[in-house]
Order: C-alpha cells, then sequence, then structure tokens
C-alpha cells in the first residue's frame, strides 16, 4: 500500500513538472527578455521624472531630464524590439519573414554602439552628482541598459 502511494505521489509530481514545462519554456524566449527591459526602463524613467519635478536645482534638472529622456528612449527601443520578435515568430510567408527579420538585424547593428554611450554618460552623471538619488537612479538606468545590451548582442531568433 505504501508503494502504490509512493509511486502515485511520484507520477502525480511528474505530471506536475510535465504541466509546468511549458509556462516556463514561454517565459524565457527573447521577447520576454526585452519586454522586462522595457517595464523596468519605462519604471526607471517616470522616477527619473518624479525627481525632475522634486528638484529644485537646474543642474540636477537638466540630469533628471536626461534621465527621463534615456529611459523613455531605450523602452521604447525594447518594445520595438519586442514586437518586431513577436511578429517574426508568427509569419509564416519568407519575403515577410525576410522583411522583418532584416529589421532585426539592422537594430541589432545600430543600437549597441548608442546604448554604450548612453551607458557611459550615465555612469559618469552617477559618478560625478551630488544628489545621491539621481546618483543611483543614474546607476540603475545604466545597468538596465547592460542588460538590454547583453539581450541584443546575443539575441537569436528563428529564421526560414
Amino acid at each position: 500500500m505504501r508503494a502504490q502511494i509512493t509511486t502515485v505521489m511520484a507520477l502525480a509530481a511528474l505530471a506536475g513538472l510535465c504541466l509546468a514545462a511549458p509556462v516556463n519554456a514561454l517565459a524565457d524566449t527573447p521577447e520576454k527578455y526585452f519586454q522586462n527591459s522595457r517595464e523596468r526602463l519605462t519604471a526607471l524613467s517616470a522616477s527619473a521624472g518624479n525627481l525632475f519635478n522634486d528638484t529644485q536645482n537646474p543642474a540636477e534638472k537638466i540630469a533628471a531630464n536626461y534621465l527621463t529622456m534615456v529611459g523613455g528612449l531605450r523602452a521604447a527601443s525594447a518594445d520595438l524590439i519586442t514586437q518586431l520578435l513577436e511578429i517574426n515568430a508568427n509569419l509564416r510567408d519568407p519575403e515577410d519573414l525576410a522583411y522583418v527579420q532584416a529589421k532585426i538585424a539592422t537594430l541589432r547593428q545600430d543600437l549597441p554602439s548608442v546604448i554604450k554611450t548612453d551607458i557611459k554618460y550615465l555612469t559618469e552623471i552617477a559618478g560625478v552628482n551630488k544628489n545621491p538619488d539621481l546618483a543611483k537612479l543614474a546607476d540603475e538606468i545604466a545597468k538596465e541598459l547592460k542588460v538590454l545590451l547583453n539581450n541584443l548582442e546575443n539575441l537569436s531568433f528563428s529564421q526560414p
């Protein structure tokens, strides 16, 4: 009786793992990585906007405005990549696939240099700014841009 219960429990656990595996597989798609960056950068950009409203120092306002802009622009870049990857995964026509994949390839080629420049400036802002909130936020955006850059450089997608 005890062996039967153990066997039933083992089979139930195995069935649970089999059901959970596809859900976990979907969570690790390239689209999800870029979506996560978009969400994080959007939140950081909003925080920079709040910091802009809270500060009176003109130099800090300029820096906060820059953080808002960079976070928003790179969030839009991550969103564009997410959408192109989702479109790519659902297309069947070879000409359409080639078109979308060419757009993705262009982004993979052009965006890294821009992101690296953003990281450089954000690192400078984080290192020299006397406002600890502004410095911390610049550092957080730079770290998220490094994640975005890594995901972009390691991006692979289905090709015909």
